[in-house]
C-alpha cells in the first residue's frame, strides 16, 4: 500500500472518531438504564443514568491493539468510551460490535428490533434512493476546516449516488477503509433531546 494511502486511511480513522463522539455528544440522552449495577459515579451527574447504544460494523476493537506490520499501536474504542463518558458525566456509552459476515441483514434486523440508538449503516445507495438520508455537500461548503482534498482522488467521486428526485449524484457519505457510511439514529429521539 502507498504512504499517501495508509496516510489518508489514518486520517479517515480520526474523522471517523471525531464524528462518532460528535454525535454521541448529540445523542447522549436518547434512551435511559434503569440498571441498579451502576457504579456510583455513573449515577450522579447531568446525564445520571443515560445510556448510549452504538453499532459499529468492521474490525474494530474495544481494546488498543499493535499492528502486526508496522509495530504502531491503534486506539481501541475504550478511548472513545472514556472520552465520552468523561464529557458527559453519569452516561454510559455501549458499542455492539459487528464483523462483516451478514452485516446488512444482521444490522437490518438491529434496527427493526430497535437494539441500538446510533448505527454505523451500509447500503449508501438504496437508503439515498428512498430519500431517507441528507445529502452532505452543503455541510462540507459549511466547514471551512473541512477539506476533501485529504481522500484519494476521485475516491470521493466514487461513492456519490443518487437521490430520490435527482438526475446528478451527490454525496450522502464519505469513504472510510474502502466503504462509504452512514449514520442511523431515531430523529424524533434526537428532537425530544433538543439535536
Amino acid at each position: 500500500m502507498r504512504k499517501k494511502e495508509v496516510g489518508v486511511m489514518q486520517v479517515q480513522k480520526k474523522w471517523l472518531v471525531v464524528w462518532f463522539i460528535v454525535m454521541l455528544g448529540i445523542m447522549a440522552g436518547c434512551s435511559s438504564s434503569e440498571s441498579g449495577t451502576e457504579s456510583t459515579s455513573k449515577k450522579e451527574g447531568k446525564w445520571a443514568g443515560q445510556t448510549l447504544t452504538v453499532h459499529l460494523i468492521g474490525d474494530f476493537s474495544m481494546e488498543d491493539a499493535t499492528d502486526p506490520i508496522t509495530g504502531k499501536t491503534n486506539e481501541g474504542l475504550n478511548s472513545i468510551k472514556q472520552e465520552f463518558e468523561k464529557q458527559h458525566p453519569g452516561a454510559t456509552v455501549e458499542f455492539i460490535l459487528m464483523p462483516w459476515e451478514g452485516y446488512t441483514e444482521k444490522t437490518q434486523a438491529m434496527i427493526t428490533s430497535n437494539e441500538a440508538d446510533v448505527y454505523q449503516m451500509p447500503g449508501l445507495a438504496d437508503f439515498a434512493a428512498q430519500g431517507v438520508l441528507e445529502p452532505l455537500q452543503s455541510y462540507i461548503e459549511e466547514d471551512p476546516e473541512f477539506s476533501l482534498d485529504v481522500f484519494i482522488e476521485n475516491q470521493v467521486s466514487g461513492w456519490k449516488v443518487l437521490g430520490p428526485d435527482s438526475d446528478e449524484l451527490s454525496i450522502y457519505g464519505l469513504p472510510l477503509i474502502g466503504d462509504a457510511r452512514f449514520i442511523n439514529y431515531d430523529k424524533k429521539l434526537f428532537d425530544q433531546w433538543g439535536g
